[in-house]
């Protein structure tokens, strides 16, 4: 939702939006990625623009704080 790929409202919603723009092929690896991503830089009160290496393409939707 950050970036804009997803419109949705909970994770189960977004877990469904991804599968449906996504190869399946790549569903376990894309999962691993977005939730260390999420879990290490990309918070979701308070995300690391600052040290995101895509902070340049991130349009930052529902961002207020960041560090």
């Amino acid at each position: 939702n950050r970036w804009g790929y997803v419109h949705t409202r909970t994770p189960e919603q977004t877990e469904m939006a991804l599968r449906r723009r996504l190869p399946p092929r790549h569903w376990r690896t894309y999962n691993d990625l977005l939730v260390s991503f999420g879990q290490h830089l990309c918070h979701p009160t308070s995300p690391w623009c600052s040290r995101c290496p895509l902070s340049a393409w991130c349009p930052r939707r529902g961002v207020r704080h960041t560090r």
